[in-house]
């Protein structure tokens, strides 16, 4: 269901093709785009990275009469960026060294593409005029989320 989602998502980024926009909007709900918050992102779970797009479409004024679907999107992005620089409800866990730890096999996987989608999202909130992330523990501001990543890249190296 995610892959669906995730492939509307990017042929509407591709195209401007409101048919895409509308259905990433239309089944969201149904798909679990919009009902699921999750705090890992990979080759097998692709949710976040559907929030994140959505959200940046949303960001960009590109909703339309969409923007009630995307804002649901958008609040499981920030969900997600929030659990993992630790300030969520549901914070990633870490290794002793400090990096995001999902799993004990390819965890790397899922610290790269978090990786990638926390600078994705940073520039999309900085470009926007966004700014913060508002999360339960306290806001993260496009830069706090780049620092963190760049912890996770500085740990990646050694």
């Amino acid at each position: 269901q995610d892959e669906l989602l995730w492939a509307a998502a990017w042929l509407f980024e591709a195209t401007e093709d409101r048919s895409y926009l509308e259905y990433l909007a239309g089944n969201g709900e149904a798909l679990d785009g919009t009902g699921w918050s999750i705090n890992q992102f990979g080759w097998d779970v692709k949710y976040p990275g559907v929030q994140v797009l959505a959200a940046k479409f949303l960001l960009q004024g590109r909703a339309g009469d969409h923007a009630a679907a995307l804002q649901r999107y958008r609040q499981n992005a920030e969900f997600f960026v929030c659990s993992c620089v630790a300030k969520g409800a549901a914070n990633v866990a870490r290794t002793p060294g400090g990096m995001m730890y999902h799993r004990r096999w390819n965890n790397l996987q899922f610290v790269t593409s978090a990786s990638f989608l926390l600078t994705v999202y940073a520039d999309f909130a900085a470009i926007s005029g966004r700014g913060a992330v508002r999360c339960p523990a306290g806001a993260a501001q496009p830069f706090d989320i780049l620092k963190f990543v760049k912890s996770q890249v500085k740990i990646i190296k050694t």
